[in-house]
């Protein structure tokens, strides 16, 4: 339906990719609003966010007329769950309930996880239920957004899909593509990190297991792993833009 043709890519496409993402997000983070620990800080309230999330598919649908089929993401609002931060014990950022049609987001995990897991979510509103998918439409609907916030999040979730994918490829080429990452980023990568290893328990693991067993359950054969195939449509998406066949 998007026209990309995701395909087995060279490691030094993957870096290319990799330096792209992350000059991009370092240019986005300049500017943004931040805690006392220098971290990035969203300002947005909920109404706001689910508003802009949605908005995001609008503009995503008219800059790609032929991706028309993100009507209902224009329509809908994500919700905040309550028990949010039961859900990062879960190490769950965002769930989609298939019998309210409710699309739901953690919000007391770290902020820049936010804007695209708000967008993610509303990509499985659209019937979009492969995560690889979801994840890859999150990011070009948060790359569509007027709002900073939203762009860099997008680009700096994709930037550690993308690294996630090259260091274990390459470290050191991941080292070398990641020279250029501002200290603005790095700081909310280790906020990031250091949030989530606070919340990790069994009962997360547990959680893992389970969400495995799910994309399973759906035809997604390589259960959590499916995840990091966001990384061949960011390929594509690549190619398609600077023009390589």
């Amino acid at each position: 339906m998007s026209g990309l043709s995701p395909r087995a890519s060279e490691v030094e496409q993957l870096a290319l990719l990799c330096e792209e993402l992350a000059a991009e997000a370092s240019a986005l983070r300049e500017g943004l609003p931040e805690d006392e620990k220098g971290v990035s800080l969203l300002v947005q309230g909920n109404r706001e966010l689910a508003a802009t999330a949605a908005e995001n598919y609008r503009r995503l649908m008219e800059a790609e007329p032929e991706w028309d089929f993100f009507d209902l993401s224009t329509r809908c609002r994500v919700k905040p769950v309550f028990f949010s931060e039961a859900m990062s014990y879960m190490e769950i950022v965002g769930v989609f309930f298939p019998y309210t049609v409710e699309a739901n987001i953690n919000t007391h995990t770290t902020d820049f996880d936010i804007p695209f897991a708000a967008c993610h979510e509303l990509a499985h509103i659209s019937g979009f239920m492969r995560e690889d998918e979801a994840n890859f439409l999150a990011y070009a609907a948060c790359r569509a957004s007027e709002e900073p916030f939203f762009r860099y999040s997008g680009s700096a979730t994709a930037l550690i899909h993308a690294g996630n994918a090259l260091y274990a490829k390459d470290p050191a080429r991941y080292q070398q593509a990641m020279e250029g990452l501002s200290d603005g980023v790095r700081r909310d990568f280790a906020a990031s990190s250091a949030y989530y290893n606070a919340h990790h328990t069994s009962f997360g693991e547990f959680s893992t297991k389970v969400n495995d067993t799910y994309l399973k359950v759906n035809s997604q054969p390589q259960g959590v792993a499916t995840y990091g195939r966001m990384v061949d449509l960011l390929l594509a998406d690549y190619r398609l833009r600077h023009g390589i066949g």
